[in-house]
Formats: structure tokens, C-alpha cells, sequence
């Protein structure tokens, strides 16, 4: 996203904060609260140049399980997607 929409960065905080605030939310279910965690804690933070740029940051994810962080996080928004927003 251009840096500089304001809309369009609102809307990415929201999304975001949906995905990771609490034990609820679908990326933090998936990652964190489970009875075996690939990460301690993800965070996503966002950088704004001429193109805004999202960053997800995946802490304590065992080395053995690194090559699985990336699949896994793309099958949850997937699952996101086709599910809908529960903002309830």
C-alpha cells in the first residue's frame, strides 16, 4: 500500500489486531496457544516508505520447526478468508 492512505493503514492495524490481540484471535490460536507452540509470540508491525511494507515477526520458534512457520501462516489467513471475519 502507498504510504501515505490512511485508510488503507487503519484497515491493516484492524486486520492485524483481528489476527494476533488475544488467545482467540486465529494466528495466535494456531502459533501460540496450542499444546505444542511453534512460536512464544508474533508480532506484526508495518514500515512506511514511498510502498508500505507488512512484517510478521514469529519469536522462540524451535529451529526444527522453522521451515514450517511459513506454510502454516498462509494456511491460516486461507482458512480466514474463505471463513469470514468473526468480529464477535
Amino acid at each position: 500500500t502507498k504510504a501515505n492512505n490512511y485508510f488503507e493503514k487503519n484497515a491493516l492495524k484492524i486486520v492485524w489486531k483481528y489476527l494476533t490481540d488475544s488467545a482467540v484471535d486465529p494466528l495466535r490460536r494456531e502459533f501460540v496457544d496450542t499444546a505444542e507452540p511453534l512460536a512464544s509470540k508474533i508480532s506484526p508491525s508495518s514500515f512506511d516508505n514511498s510502498e508500505g511494507v507488512q512484517v510478521v515477526k514469529f519469536a522462540n520458534v524451535p529451529t526444527s520447526q522453522l521451515a514450517s512457520v511459513k506454510p502454516k501462516f498462509f494456511e491460516v489467513l486461507r482458512k480466514v478468508i474463505e471463513g469470514g471475519f468473526d468480529m464477535k
